[in-house]
Parts: C-alpha cells; structure tokens; sequence
C-alpha cells in the first residue's frame, strides 16, 4: 500500500533498491536525506532503519569511538539502539542510566563499532577478520 501512495527512490544507475545499496552509501555517514516527507521514499520500516544507521538525522546520541588520536564519532539513535540491545536499554532507560549526548568507547575500532550499529540498524551481519578481530 504504502509503496503504491509513496513510490520508492531509484539510485539514477539502478532498476531497483535494497537495505544493502542504501547501506554503502551510510557508511560514510550519510547526512543527505531530503526533509520533509523522506519517510515516503522508502516505504518500510526496516528501510527507514537503515537510511537512519550512520546518520545524524534525529540523532539523540553520538559515540566517540577508537583510541585517542584515531577516534571516530558516530550518530545514535537511542530508540532504535534499545529496542536492539539489552545492554544499550540499560545504559539509556535502565535504572542506573545517564543522560549523556556523547558516549566514549576509547577501546574499540570504529569500523567494528559500525559493523555491530549495522547488525542493530538492517538487522544485516558483515563480518571480517578486520573488524572480529579488532574487537
């Protein structure tokens, strides 16, 4: 239904779309979602998922991730991460939660940070030996 009031947005080299297709263009945090009706460009929700993955569009959280002098910061949505974590329900809802903007993850490489929001955002796994092991 959805599909047929809101037609679906067609990369100009493309005859059809996906989750994958919009994925690649998010890794590089993709800020280019026209406003204000984008929602009627993809007319599922785990579409509208995966264009909100890596970017800042209503982002209530932003990670700062990787060790110092290698850091990368990544927008968050903290619905989307609850509703997908035990752990990220706990730190935003949870009894003990704080109310903080910006979350330092000194520890862990961006790259694998972004390989688990995908997990949580598309509901996709793309697992390397680079990012499993930079865990």
């Amino acid at each position: 239904m959805a599909a047929d009031i809101f037609p679906r947005k067609k990369p100009a080299n493309s005859s059809s779309t996906s989750v994958q297709q919009y994925h690649q263009q998010n890794l590089s945090n993709n800020n280019l979602i026209p406003a204000p009706n984008w929602q009627g460009l993809y007319p599922t929700i785990r579409e509208r998922n995966a264009m909100m993955f890596n970017n800042d569009l209503m982002a209530d959280v932003h990670f700062v991730v990787g060790p110092p002098g290698g850091t990368q910061r990544l927008p968050g949505h903290k619905y989307v991460l609850a509703v997908g974590s035990s752990v990220f329900h706990a730190m935003f809802y949870g009894e003990l939660a704080e109310d903080k903007d910006e979350i330092r993850i000194p520890d862990v490489e961006p790259a694998a940070f972004l390989a688990m929001l995908k997990y949580i955002y598309c509901d996709e796994i793309d697992l390397a030996a680079d990012t499993v092991l930079a865990t």
